[in-house]
């Protein structure tokens, strides 16, 4: 039975940084109790294993840096790496999105409606949390069952954004949310998700199961550096 050796490391790399990225790279390293050698040597191995798309969008986003050993030039953004919850995520893109959410409710044959237009930052495997507390009882009732007795409450629009593999697509889902005055979250059936690429509008309007009249759209704007 052959008996497989592993590797030596012998072989160095010398990446130029500054003194202030070194120190900062080092502090956040020794929080979580791994080595910067550790840390490069996984990202070493994560580029040369990514497909051709996601090596680009990973020379775009860590820093400057020569790997050896026949690798191209990378960059390796230490701090940036060790600073993050999971290095994958350490070579995403911000995406600026346009995110419009309204909806229409009626009572007493009056109609109420809510909505909102802005721009949002999100990175792929991230989720933004929008609040609004400006949002009149009978829209709040009409998106919760009827039971949940809310009379006034907090709305939340947790939108996540995904990017799958090889693909350039992104797949954002938006969950909507109600805390009331006591602090307790009550769930809706407002949970869709679309997708879309680059400079395109994703809509979707529906009921959901809801008494209201729901449209929401999503447009990826661009990549922030």
């Amino acid at each position: 039975m052959a008996i497989k050796t592993r590797s030596k490391k012998n072989e160095a790399l010398e990446i130029r940084v500054s003194h202030e990225e070194k120190q900062a790279f080092m502090h956040a390293v020794s929080k979580r109790g791994t080595t910067a050698s550790s840390v490069i040597r996984d990202a070493m191995m994560r580029y040369t294993g990514a497909s051709p798309i996601r090596r680009d969008k990973m020379r775009k986003r860590l820093m400057a840096g020569s790997l050896v050993a026949g690798i191209a030039l990378v960059s390796i953004g230490g701090w940036e790496i060790a600073q993050r919850s999971d290095f994958g995520t350490a070579y995403a893109e911000d995406i600026a999105s346009s995110f419009q959410l309204r909806i229409e409710a009626s009572e007493d044959e009056a109609r109420h409606v809510f909505r909102t237009s802005m721009r949002i930052l999100i990175s792929p495997g991230e989720t933004r949390e929008l609040k609004f507390e400006s949002v009149s009882q009978p829209v709040l009732q009409a998106i919760l069952p009827p039971d949940a007795g809310v009379v006034e409450g907090t709305l939340t629009a947790h939108v996540t954004l995904s990017e799958p593999p090889e693909s350039n697509l992104y797949m954002y889902r938006i969950n909507l949310t109600v805390t009331d005055s006591d602090g307790v979250v009550h769930e809706t059936s407002i949970n869709p998700a679309v997708a879309t690429q680059m400079d395109s509008p994703a809509s979707i309007e529906s009921r959901f199961g809801t008494e209201a009249e729901i449209f929401i759209n999503l447009i990826p704007l661009s990549v922030e550096g």
